[in-house]
């Protein structure tokens, strides 16, 4: 009797002990605030969420590439799936983290690529991974070169500028809040290029900063010697401003020639504005001083919107590589905004309406917003697998932020583009 009554004891005294032995602990036993969690890892292998991060993976030229093996890590936790014949790959009921995503197919170059879920239920959708072939690329090392101007202007150089290659694709967050190593370092002299020399073949992220600039990431590949690997990185922004940077590369073979850039918002009446290049000037309201504007009315002007820049490599004209840049240096607090880009070579000038080429051009647009408190940073890719010479990338409001749109449509006339 009195046996069991020291085991009915002993039972909870035990129960007692764990409990304090649990809270005499540190904030993780991994140590404080260890990085593993701060990474958004779980200490189990089968911890799962409500995330999901999905992709498209094609060929160098574009086309779709099925059967790749991908393999999302993240701690202990991992997943895999296939690219479908539509090259498109999915992976949902993921917990918060930086994932390592592994992409392997036989005869292919191996490539990796890294996306972070900040919040439970968050979706991202991957910029569009076009893997080397090694039939293509053959050579074990290249050299990447290019030249980082000002998003104002192509001839305003940046000289000091610091470049840090990172292996594998990079979101400018993951970035921030991970751990990659730098494989290599360069400086701008004054007339701003650099050279990346002796870059084993596959993909990098290159982080650009200068002083009085906002930092940007640039992907890009080293399969043989790759020129022309531009950036432009936009000056810091005064409160309550915007600014869209549109830029394509050229491709083999070349899909985007004449990228042209719009932008639709409230103007300063009861209607809407159109900011394009436009031969005639029609609805081209651009000026460098909100004063200085040929032909535009003083509503224009006050519109406060400027295209900066609108050229690209110009050799033959119209081709890639290309950057457009447009600044909004008061953004109103009521009313949305537009941005489209339009595929003028194959909508305009060739008139076609079953082209692919805006679609697998590689194109990016990254925008800056500053709300007075905080600056917002946002790269939206074009939607792969589309037919169409419009592409709609976002809307924007004060008070619901940026949407993404993913609408590709035929449009022939560039003063119909709302």
């Amino acid at each position: 009797m009195s046996s069991f009554k020291k085991s009915k004891l002993f039972f909870p005294l035990v129960f007692i002990l764990l409990l304090l032995l649990q809270n005499s602990c540190s904030v993780s036993e991994y140590g404080e605030a260890s990085d593993y969690e701060k990474y958004g890892a779980t200490a189990t292998a089968s911890a799962t969420g409500s995330g999901t991060i999905f992709g498209a993976v094609l060929t160098s030229s574009g086309s779709v590439l099925s059967g790749v093996s991908v393999s999302y890590a993240s701690g202990t936790s991992t997943y895999s799936t296939t690219t479908d014949s539509s090259g498109l790959f999915t992976q949902s009921s993921l917990a918060t983290g930086t994932y390592t995503l592994s992409y392997s197919k036989s005869g292919y170059w191996n490539e990796t690529q890294y996306a972070t879920l900040e919040t439970d239920g968050e979706t991202i959708e991957l910029l569009t991974l076009r893997m080397l072939s090694k039939s293509r690329c053959s050579s074990s090392t290249g050299d990447i070169s290019g030249t980082i101007t000002s998003a104002l202007s192509s001839s305003a150089t940046i000289e000091g500028a610091t470049i840090k290659a990172y292996r594998g694709l990079w979101s400018k967050r993951s970035l921030e809040g991970c751990c990659p190593v730098v494989v290599k370092t360069a400086t701008t002299p004054d007339n701003g290029t650099y050279t990346l020399s002796d870059m084993p073949t596959g993909h990098y992220t290159l982080l650009m900063s200068a002083s009085g600039y906002i930092s940007g990431n640039y992907w890009t590949v080293s399969c043989g010697d790759k020129t022309g690997r531009n950036k432009a990185l936009s000056p810091t922004l005064p409160s309550n401003s915007m600014r869209i940077i549109l830029s394509w590369e050229e491709t083999s073979p070349v899909t985007g020639v004449d990228l042209d850039s719009h932008l639709t918002g409230p103007d300063n009446g009861s209607g809407r504005f159109h900011v394009y290049y436009d031969d005639n000037e029609t609805y081209f309201y651009f000026t460098d001083t909100y004063t200085n504007c040929s032909g535009c009315s003083i509503s224009e002007k006050l519109d406060n919107v400027t295209l900066n820049r609108d050229e690209t490599g110009s050799s033959p004209a119209y081709a890639p590589p290309g950057i457009e840049t447009f600044t909004i240096s008061n953004v109103k607090s009521s009313g949305t905004y537009r941005y489209s880009v339009h595929d003028y070579s194959n909508g305009v000038t060739r008139g076609l309406t079953n082209s692919d080429n805006l679609s697998i051009s590689g194109a990016s647009v990254s925008v800056d917003y500053n709300d007075g408190s905080t600056t917002t940073s946002k790269t939206y890719g074009v939607p792969t697998n589309k037919i169409g010479t419009l592409w709609e990338v976002f809307t924007f409001t004060t008070s619901g932020g940026f949407v993404k749109e993913k609408n590709m449509s035929n449009e022939a006339t560039p003063g119909n583009i709302q």
